[in-house]
């Protein structure tokens, strides 16, 4: 995950076996996760939510920013 809230620093997330993740060409910041097996999805979704999880930051006061 690049430039997650301006950052330089790339997150990699490391998905479980079988999981792939590719980039949509229809939106721009989507991500689209494939597996048959939904635990494995579900899971591959948890991990890229909790590496991008904000913390030490009013969230309210940092997305005014950007606005």
């Amino acid at each position: 995950i690049r430039n997650f809230l301006g950052e330089k620093f790339v997150r990699r997330v490391k998905l479980p076996e079988g999981v792939s993740a590719a980039i949509s060409t229809k939106l721009k910041d989507e991500l689209i996760i494939d597996e048959n097996d939904v635990l494995k999805v579900s899971q591959a979704a948890v991990r890229i939510q909790q590496s991008t999880t904000v913390k030490n930051k009013d969230i309210r006061k940092f997305l005014m920013e950007f606005m």
